[in-house]
């Protein structure tokens, strides 16, 4: 437990800047990966500080999702059971059974598409993005 564990105050602290730096960072890495790298940042801080206000981000996705087709196949099992078996009635009356598993598989095919769009405004959002 905490009451247990000998601290500072100051500990507090260092650990909640720690836990904002660590989101921050996190952020600019996953802004710089979908392509808003630190170039564009910077232009984006000058338009906020030219018209006094923030910048808000939007991410907006659309996903499609369409049907294609059932396609069915058979796969035969690559191993066979040999079985023989002896029948009563003479020196050739051996017989041998081979069996095999076939399975049928169906398959379902869809189509799947996505795209994604990152805007920034000046401002609360309302408007045409500026990026």
């Amino acid at each position: 437990y905490p009451a247990d564990v000998p601290h500072g105050y100051t500990d507090k602290y260092l650990l909640a800047s720690f836990a904002v730096k660590s989101g921050c960072a996190a952020s600019l890495q996953s802004l710089e990966a979908v392509g808003l790298g630190a170039e564009h940042l910077r232009a984006l801080a000058g338009e906020g500080n030219a018209h006094h206000r923030a910048v808000t981000l939007a991410l907006v996705g659309e996903s499609t999702c369409a049907f294609v087709r059932v396609q069915t196949r058979e796969v035969q099992d690559p191993v066979t059971h040999v079985r023989e078996e002896e029948q009563s009635g003479g020196f050739f009356s051996k017989s041998t059974v081979k069996r095999t598993v076939v399975t049928t598989v169906t398959e379902y095919i869809w189509k799947y598409g996505s795209k994604y769009s990152l805007g920034a405004t000046v401002g609360s959002g309302e408007g045409a993005p500026c990026v």
